[in-house]
This record gives structure tokens, C-alpha cells and sequence, in this order.
């Protein structure tokens, strides 16, 4: 017999999203409505970035593109078109973070709230294998009615730290 897997210590409810960072979202958006039949189900202009949202079922692909200077555009420029990161929804951030620390598993700063019911964190790639995870937790719905940008440009910047 073999090593007996690991015990799942977070219950995390399955993948969130996903983001990707390209130099122009409406071509890539114009292609994901040829190849998906899908269209962006949401679009929201922030400090230096413009977010297009694509959902897939309970899986969001989050599109972005630099509007100006800032971490989306510091990404762009060194990884070029890309997929950014993935996010892991999870019920209760601080409880899995917690769970996490205890394996040696470290948030990359601290959970911010970029929408009423939503929270926010990156995990440390220096403990990930250099892969960038994000952790979500949604309340209600989860449908995020309006993103705080001042917010979003906050976890942004942690996270364009963390890959430096």
C-alpha cells in the first residue's frame, strides 16, 4: 500500500475564478463569444484596469486589461498575456486561513473586502510552489453587486508584490 493521501484541511467549496491579464480585452472577449457563445456578464472600469466578467456556471474568468499605470499593467509587462491567478471560494476566510498557517501555508498580506460580502486574499507563492491562489469568500448570493476599486487596487497591489 502506498502513502495514505493528505487530509484535506480547508473546505473549500471549489474553484472561484480564474484571471487573466491581457493588452485587450474586447478582442479576447470578442473571441470568447465565438468560441463560448458567451458574452461578458459584467464590466467594471477601475483605477488602471478595465475587469471584464465572464461566468461559467459557479466559475467566473475575470479579464483584464491595463487602463493606465499600475499592477495590471507591471503583470502585463512582465509575463505578457497570461492567466494571473486562481481563486479557491472558501466559507469562512479567516477560519481556512488559520488551517492554513497551521501547514505552513501563509497569506501574502492581509483579507480585504472589495465588495459588500466579499473578502479577499492571496496566499504566499513562496509557499504554493510560486503558483499565484487566491482565496474568496462570498456571503449570500454571491453575486457582487458593486466593487470597490479604491479596494480592488489595494489586493492588486499586494498581490503584484508577491510575484516580485
Amino acid at each position: 500500500m502506498g502513502k495514505p493521501a493528505a487530509k484535506a484541511l480547508t473546505p473549500l467549496l471549489g474553484l472561484d475564478h480564474l484571471t487573466a491579464i491581457v493588452p485587450d480585452a474586447a478582442h479576447l472577449s470578442d473571441v470568447l463569444h465565438i468560441v463560448t457563445g458567451q458574452a461578458p456578464a459584467s464590466s467594471i472600469a477601475l483605477p488602471g484596469m478595465q475587469i471584464l466578467t465572464f461566468r461559467f456556471g459557479d466559475v467566473e474568468l475575470h479579464v483584464n486589461q491595463p487602463t493606465g499605470p499600475g499592477p495590471v499593467a507591471t503583470a502585463l509587462e512582465k509575463s505578457g498575456p497570461s492567466l494571473h491567478h486562481l481563486a479557491f471560494r472558501c466559507e469562512d476566510l479567516d477560519a481556512t486561513l488559520e488551517r492554513l498557517r497551521a501547514q505552513g501555508i501563509e497569506a501574502h498580506g492581509v483579507p480585504v473586502e472589495t465588495a459588500p460580502g466579499l473578502r479577499e486574499v492571496f496566499l504566499s507563492p513562496s509557499a504554493t510552489g510560486g503558483l499565484f491562489i487566491q482565496l474568496v469568500e462570498r456571503d449570500g448570493d454571491g453575486v457582487v453587486h458593486e466593487l470597490d476599486g479604491s479596494a480592488v487596487l489595494s489586493l492588486a497591489q499586494v498581490g503584484a508584490s508577491s510575484r516580485t
